[in-house]
C-alpha cells in the first residue's frame, strides 16, 4: 500500500528525507488547517500546535511504503506521534478547486516545549547557512 505524509518541518528538505528513507519520494505543496508550526525550545525543529485561525504550510510526499513510515518515525522519535488529519493540496484543474486528502502527519507531543515563535522553513535554511542563531529563543 503507498501511503501520503504532510511534512512540515525539516523534512520538507529533500536532503533530509533521502537521508532517511534512501529516496526522494515524488511530492506536492500543501496546508494543513486549523494547525500552526511553531518552534520547540532550545532546538531548530518545529512541532505542530492547534491553532484555528491558523494554516500550517508544508508538503505531501506520495508513494510511500510502510517500510518507509517505520523509518520515519524512528527517526521522529518519542516527541512525535504520527495520526491522519485532512490536508489541502492546490487544485491543478482550471477552477483551481483545492483537494481535501487524508495524509499522515507527526504530531509534536508535548505542546508545552513549543515557543510562540513560528517556524519557517526558510528561516531554518538561512540560519544553516549563516551557522548561527538556530538555537537561541
Amino acid at each position: 500500500m503507498n501511503h501520503l505524509l504532510f511534512c512540515y518541518g525539516t523534512l520538507q528538505v529533500p536532503q533530509v528525507i533521502a537521508g532517511i528513507i534512501q529516496r526522494i519520494p515524488p511530492s506536492t505543496s500543501a496546508r494543513l488547517p486549523g494547525y500552526g508550526c511553531r518552534r520547540v525550545t532550545k532546538r531548530h525543529y518545529p512541532g505542530l500546535v492547534a491553532l484555528p485561525e491558523q494554516c500550517c504550510q508544508g508538503r505531501v510526499y506520495k508513494s510511500l511504503t510502510l517500510a518507509e513510515l517505520r523509518r520515519l518515525d524512528q527517526y521522529e522519535g518519542s516527541e512525535y506521534r504520527r495520526i491522519r488529519c485532512m490536508v489541502e493540496i492546490d487544485g491543478k484543474s482550471a477552477n483551481k478547486v483545492n483537494r481535501e486528502i487524508a495524509a499522515w502527519v507527526y504530531e509534536y507531543r508535548f505542546a508545552g516545549r513549543l515557543t510562540d515563535q513560528a517556524w519557517s522553513l526558510e528561516t531554518y535554511q538561512k540560519q544553516l547557512k549563516l551557522g548561527s542563531g538556530i538555537f537561541k529563543e
